[in-house]
């Protein structure tokens, strides 16, 4: 499996999968092609007859009621890393929060099979894959942005792209709005704005309104990646 100088995403599944953790799959594999030194497969197994790939789901420990399972191979890995899941890393600690009353807090984890869940997982791996719902070219001035003392080029870079290539693209002018408030308010902004929203998603507003807030809170999360 182990391909030096590239990353190989694997599904293994029953044949003939469908339903919405497919359809997840699938959105992935749409953007896959964009992505350099970067393959994704697919290995049907069998659950009769020849049961083919068999072999190649307990050479990885897979069973039936694991599929479907993902692995990512980097490089000359040839064991692999399983998706798991991750920390949800929006979610801080509760400011009253007492670890002698409460316990030891611990963020919780993104466990379900989607597409967005599967683009975060693979970036926190060390692959350069496009977010769902985001704008990747700005995504990685986002990024720079926010771990790289959120320099003016990068506002100006963001500024570039919002009014020339993606004009057209409502989503590109989030991104500045984002940038401009951080520099005006600091790295604190990031999560400050998120908690915010997250509180008025909870309220009784329209379902635009509601898009709207999750477009922003996608954009928000490439700042703090």
């Amino acid at each position: 499996v182990a391909i030096p100088d590239m990353a190989l995403f694997v599904k293994f599944d029953k044949s003939y999968a469908y339903g919405e953790k497919e359809d997840a799959f699938k959105e992935v594999c749409k953007l896959a092609y964009k992505v350099k030194n970067f393959l994704i497969a697919e290995v049907p197994v069998q659950e009769y007859g020849d049961k083919e790939n068999s072999d190649l789901s307990e050479r990885f420990g897979l069973k039936e009621e694991d599929f479907p399972a993902f692995l990512l191979f980097k490089g000359g890995d040839a064991t692999g890393v399983r998706y798991e899941g991750f920390e949800d890393t929006s979610v801080k600690r509760p400011a009253d929060w007492d670890d002698d009353e409460d316990g030891t807090w611990e963020p919780p984890r993104v466990t379900e099979v989607t597409a967005e869940s599967l683009s975060k997982w693979l970036r926190m791996q060390g692959v350069r894959f496009p977010s769902i719902g985001t704008i990747a070219e700005l995504d990685e001035i986002a990024n720079r942005f926010a771990s790289g003392g959120m320099k003016d080029a990068d506002v100006q870079a963001a500024k570039a792209l919002a009014e020339g290539e993606y004009r057209e693209d409502p989503k590109a002018k989030i991104y500045v709005r984002i940038m401009e408030k951080a520099v005006q308010k600091g790295t604190g902004y990031f999560q400050s704005e998120l908690d915010r929203i997250q509180k008025i998603a909870k309220g009784m507003i329209t379902p635009e309104k509601q898009e709207e807030l999750r477009q922003k809170r996608r954009v928000l999360a490439e700042f703090t990646v």
